[in-house]
């Protein structure tokens, strides 16, 4: 699922990484990794603080599979809705 700047929502395929590739986005400024769900594996997590208000993709893997890639947004997770610059994204746990 991709919250993009817009608000939208959008699903990628299987094995994809959301969002575009644009000058400026810095999609991998960070990396970090974090048990977002509780299910006790740690998902890789990636920055990308320029995309608009900043964005966070989150990796659910199993080995040599990439099974789910979720952008989410500060307004995704309950804050506000950010805007251009906000660099949301630009530091992440290790």
């Amino acid at each position: 699922m991709v919250r993009a700047p817009s608000g939208r929502v959008q699903r990628r395929a299987k094995g994809a990484v959301p969002g575009a590739v644009a000058i400026g986005n810095h999609f991998g400024w960070t990396v970090g990794a974090l048990d977002t769900n509780g299910d006790g594996r740690v998902e890789p997590l990636v920055g990308a603080p320029g995309y608009g208000a900043g964005t966070v993709t989150i990796l659910k893997v199993k080995p040599a599979t990439l099974e789910s890639a979720t952008a989410v947004s500060q307004s995704s997770l309950g804050g506000g809705t950010g805007g251009s610059g906000d660099a949301f994204g630009i530091a992440l746990p290790h």
